[in-house]
């Protein structure tokens, strides 16, 4: 792991001034650590956009888009950061979904799990209005975009995501068809003798909704581990993503939950081994700049479920034991499904290894997937990297 250098971070002489327009949450870190990165290099033309300011002025947006970008000459690259992290934006998002966009600021509680089917709509409608209005204002200036709209969708859309890559033959974990509630998921796993499974939100990112389900053929008995808490709230549930892996094993607790679950828009897969060193087993998280694995680690849990921030280990890959011909076959893995969304820049991919003989299959790709902490190679950060290519080569199309 190489040492941050800032000093010696190259720069990007060769390309005409271009000016960058960062949609995002200024609070959020992904935005604060590109216009960072933007800062470095140099590019000092850059205009940031809050979610909030849109969203709150939903019926008069082209007037503040026109506003904020009417004066802007010259080329422009328009970039989309992540919506997370900021609970009022998730209600917003739900509430435009409904038809019901308002100013009240009491919403959701930070963590709490809401109606993910919603949100993903609400996204969708967002996205797509604010990209339309952007070709719109901008029509005298070349637009590049370092992610299309449609594939931030389709990537935070886990089905969709199988689907486009299973067209290109990329291997990824199937998903059990017509199960929508608790009973017709234990009725599922009798019948067809599956003692473990995952139940995830279809739309989403982060472990959030995340659920692992055993079930002791024998006995009948079920663990469920998640970092889902439940909470009676006014004799009813609510249900908020933690920091703490916990386990249920009462009935009750575990039909209440996957039944949420469900209700909001969840899926179910087959709960695949992965592979294991000493007593962890561990995911890979591999970001791809262009359609190049660029940085990666290891994560690495006792429990199934392996995101850092649910406090697991983090390892570097070069320190599994891995034989040069798994590195290959990883890195064509990856390459292959980044070539399923050749015109975005960045996807940050969880990729498993199966425990009997280190296959790789991949378990889902992040839109937003760059925030690798304490992260160099030679051109600096991943923020760093992803400002240098897109000069050095997406502009180049001009």
């Amino acid at each position: 792991m190489m040492e941050k250098n800032i000093a010696t971070s190259p720069l990007v002489n060769n390309f005409r001034t271009v000016h960058w327009v960062v949609i995002g949450n200024p609070d959020n870190r992904r935005t604060q650590y590109f216009c960072q990165a933007l800062s470095r290099h140099q590019q000092t033309c850059v205009t940031q956009i809050n979610y909030l300011e849109l969203i709150n002025h939903w019926h008069q947006l082209e007037q503040l888009l026109t506003q904020k970008l009417s004066a802007i000459s010259g080329p422009v690259v328009i970039r989309f950061e992540s919506p997370g992290e900021s609970p009022l934006m998730e209600d917003k998002l739900i509430q435009l979904a409904k038809g019901e966009v308002t100013l009240n600021d009491n919403g959701t509680s930070f963590g709490e799990i809401k109606n993910n089917q919603l949100w993903y709509e609400g996204l969708s409608q967002f996205i797509k209005t604010i990209d339309c209005l952007l070709d719109h204002i901008l029509s005298r200036n070349t637009i590049y975009r370092m992610s299309p709209s449609d594939d931030i969708l389709v990537l935070f859309d886990k089905e969709q995501t199988k689907h486009r890559l299973r067209e290109l033959a990329v291997t990824t974990i199937p998903s059990f068809k017509n199960i929508f509630c608790f009973d017709e998921l234990i009725d599922f796993m009798q019948k067809h003798n599956q003692q473990r499974v995952f139940i995830k939100l279809r739309y989403g990112s982060s472990a959030s909704g995340v659920v692992a389900l055993q079930r002791h053929a024998r006995k009948k008995q079920l663990l469920m581990t998640t970092s889902i808490e439940l909470v009676t709230h006014n004799k009813s549930f609510k249900y908020f993503n933690s920091l703490k892996i916990r386990h249920y094993r009462d009935e009750f607790s575990i039909r209440n939950i996957i039944n949420y679950l469900f209700s909001i828009g969840a899926y179910c897969e087959p709960w695949v081994p992965k592979a294991r060193v000493g007593n962890l087993s561990y995911d890979l998280r591999i970001m791809t700049i262009g359609n190049t694995p660029s940085f990666s680690l290891a994560r690495m849990s006792e429990h199934p479920i392996t995101n850092l921030h649910l406090g697991n280990q983090r390892c570097d890959i070069h320190s599994l034991g891995l034989l040069a011909d798994d590195i290959d076959n990883i890195n064509r893995t990856i390459s292959k499904a980044a070539l399923c969304f050749p015109e975005t820049t960045t996807i940050g991919w969880d990729l498993l290894l199966t425990a009997k003989n280190k296959t790789p299959y991949i378990i889902e790709g992040n839109a937003f997937g760059d925030l690798i902490l304490d992260a160099y190679n030679e051109q600096g950060d991943p923020y760093d990297n992803q400002v240098i290519h897109w000069l050095n080569h997406d502009a180049a199309r001009t």
